[in-house]
């Protein structure tokens, strides 16, 4: 089946050359794809249209495409083209070489805390470029985080994305990451529950572990309308606060993106601009050319330590290879 697909895109799409595939879920596949003429490298999705139609999916794509292509920011994945064929629906895409943030969390080269700060820092923006525009994710967790060549910062997958969010009911996302608004199917602010998302996966990117303990779905589902969810915080420094402020039941009392960086701004946390490790990945990685660390990183922080900022926690934690979807 992904052969037939890549025939198709090489032989109707005239300016790319298919060299691999990079994942394939029910209703699309995802391709490594190389410009003829300037020999750059993207990321091409394709869409089956009657699998979309048969899933229902049309309408959340016709919302990601709309909503994709009027962003600009560094740290929100980039569409540039978007081509039509007869069976499939073709995104062109920026490619994102060093996969998403369960690798950068299961790496076998730890982070620096002040890098764990940096990739926050880098959600934090992107998400607040969303929220300060009136618009939800949904669906906000480690694998939706992608890192490209210079170990950037790349939020992707905006099908659940809403915009004037202020009071939605659908029930989507991840339920492990779910706020319990969500879960109980209350009408909710599509921002707020974000932030909920966010603190789960802010806390495994610092400590690889979850704030809490995860015996299902049908049970999360149970702690989180009875309110009796055994929180435990461990993160400490910067992502813990940011944590503390976002884990939070009641919406209204969660911090948002805005008040979150602008805490930030105005306390000391260490944040030195530092080349990460690249992530062992795709059989395409050796095809890459190897690149300088490009310096426009996120500028809110002065290069400051106080002792939250370079917490020591034990031995390395815990959950070794675990995978926060």
């Amino acid at each position: 089946m992904t052969e037939d697909v890549m025939m198709i895109i090489n032989s109707q799409i005239k300016k790319y050359e298919i060299v691999s595939q990079l994942g394939e879920g029910g209703f699309a596949s995802v391709f490594l794809g190389r410009h003829y003429l300037t020999k750059e490298f993207y990321a091409i999705k394709a869409i089956s249209r009657d699998r979309a139609m048969e899933c229902g999916l049309l309408c959340y794509l016709e919302n990601e495409l709309r909503l994709i292509s009027r962003f600009d920011h560094p740290n929100i994945v980039k569409m540039y083209e978007i081509i039509y064929l007869q069976s499939y629906i073709c995104i062109i895409m920026e490619y994102c070489p060093n996969g998403d943030l369960n690798n950068v969390i299961n790496s076998d080269q730890p982070l620096h805390q002040c890098d764990k700060n940096r990739i926050a820092l880098e959600i934090l923006e992107a998400l607040d470029y969303l929220h300060s525009r009136g618009i939800s994710h949904r669906d906000i967790k480690p694998a939706n985080i992608m890192f490209d060549k210079d170990m950037h910062v790349k939020l992707i997958d905006f099908g659940f994305a809403r915009e004037q969010s202020e009071s939605v009911s659908t029930m989507c996302g991840t339920q492990m990451l779910m706020a319990p608004e969500v879960i109980c199917n209350y009408n909710y602010d599509g921002r707020k529950a974000d932030m909920w998302s966010l603190a789960i996966t802010l806390h495994a990117l610092a400590v690889n572990c979850l704030p809490f303990e995860y015996r299902g779905d049908s049970q999360l589902a149970k702690d989180m309308k009875s309110r009796t969810l055994p929180i435990n915080i461990i993160a400490t420094g910067m992502i813990g606060w940011i944590v503390r402020n976002t884990l939070i039941y009641d919406p209204d009392k969660r911090a948002s993106t805005a008040e979150i960086l602008n805490h930030v701004k105005n306390n000391e946390y260490t944040y030195v601009v530092k080349r990460l490790p690249r992530v062992k990945r795709a059989k395409t990685s050796s095809i890459l050319e190897q690149v300088e660390y490009r310096q426009n990183t996120p500028h809110i922080l002065k290069v400051r330590t106080n002792k939250e900022g370079n917490p020591c926690i034990g031995n390395r934690l815990v959950r070794s290879k675990a995978r926060f979807f």
